[in-house]
């Protein structure tokens, strides 16, 4: 990820705060600007993570990659 990072040129606008405390982490969330949600392809369907849910009560934007036919597309779509 980071190397798709630096070659679009964005690496200022991102930052990894690497493994942190839940506490840290829902606080770190609040202040972001853009949330990103990976869930591999093949966990598409069936799957609501938790951190969806997490995600959803900052009601910051979600930026999301996985199957657009999954579970989680279907709760972010139901929400625009």
């Amino acid at each position: 990820i980071w190397r798709q990072i630096r070659h679009c040129g964005i690496e200022d606008l991102v930052e990894d705060h690497g493994y942190v405390s839940h506490e840290l982490a829902i606080q770190k969330m609040k202040e972001s600007d853009l949330l990103l949600l990976l869930i591999p392809k093949k966990y598409g369907t069936g799957i609501l993570t938790g951190k969806l849910f997490e995600y959803l009560a900052t009601h910051h934007f979600i930026l999301g990659f996985g199957d657009p036919r999954g579970n989680a597309a279907d709760v972010i779509r139901q929400l625009l």
